[in-house]
């Protein structure tokens, strides 16, 4: 009732022989389990197996799995050849080079198990110490912070000559401003260095000539 008819027909084609019996469930559950699993080349198989790599994101459980399911259709000879195939797999597939390095210095002391302890060990202790890390980075730059945002407020604006946050810069009251004195935008005369080094262009006046300013001095000495 459930094979349907393609199954029905896969049955009637079958030839079985005194010793199998035709009627009996077990026999046929086998015979159809034969029919409908997929041919493996076991060569191939091998060969994908050398091909697995460890991902960036995987864990080495993960991976490790992904090796056994692979190992399932390689038809290795016993459960020691396949617990071998996995170590050295293990070996060339690693992400973590310093894995890599600790399972070729066991030699032949080396057991899946211990193999599979040593990558755990490893990616769990790298873990913690990024964390710790990270941890320690933060708290820095939260300092850091800290004293930057207080100095930033207790010193003057070099463009207005008010206290006031030094960022952003369009919070300054003088942006968008033009300087009286040395005719510079987003500044006041106030604090205008020009004015300050004592030049000609900082003690004269917004659209004065100094040289004509000149001449009218000599003018008042002469009628003096």
């Amino acid at each position: 009732m459930w094979i349907g008819r393609q199954g029905l027909e896969t049955y009637n084609s079958w030839t079985w022989t005194e010793a199998e019996d035709s009627t009996n469930p077990a026999k046929i559950w086998e015979r159809f389990e034969k029919h409908v699993v997929p041919k493996v080349n076991h060569r191939l198989a091998r060969y994908q197996l050398q091909q697995l790599r460890q991902k960036n994101d995987e864990f080495v459980d993960v991976f490790l799995t992904r090796c056994r399911n692979q190992a399932t259709r390689c038809r290795f000879r016993d459960n020691d050849e396949t617990d071998e195939r996995l170590i050295e797999q293990l070996i060339v597939g690693t992400k973590h080079k310093k894995v890599q390095e600790r399972l070729l210095k066991k030699g032949k002391q080396l057991t899946l198990d211990k193999a599979i302890g040593i990558a755990r060990t490893y990616e769990a202790t790298k873990s913690q110490m990024e964390e710790l890390d990270g941890e320690s980075n933060k708290d820095i730059h939260g300092i850091k912070g800290d004293k930057n945002e207080s100095e930033n407020k207790s010193k003057k604006c070099p463009n207005c000559g008010l206290d006031h946050l030094l960022q952003p810069r369009k919070k300054c009251p003088a942006y968008g401003s033009v300087c009286l004195n040395c005719q510079k935008e987003n500044r006041w005369a106030r604090v205008c260095r020009s004015r300050n080094q004592g030049g000609t262009r900082g003690r004269q006046r917004y659209g004065e000539n100094p040289r004509s300013r000149h001449h009218s001095r000599s003018k008042d000495r002469g009628n003096r």
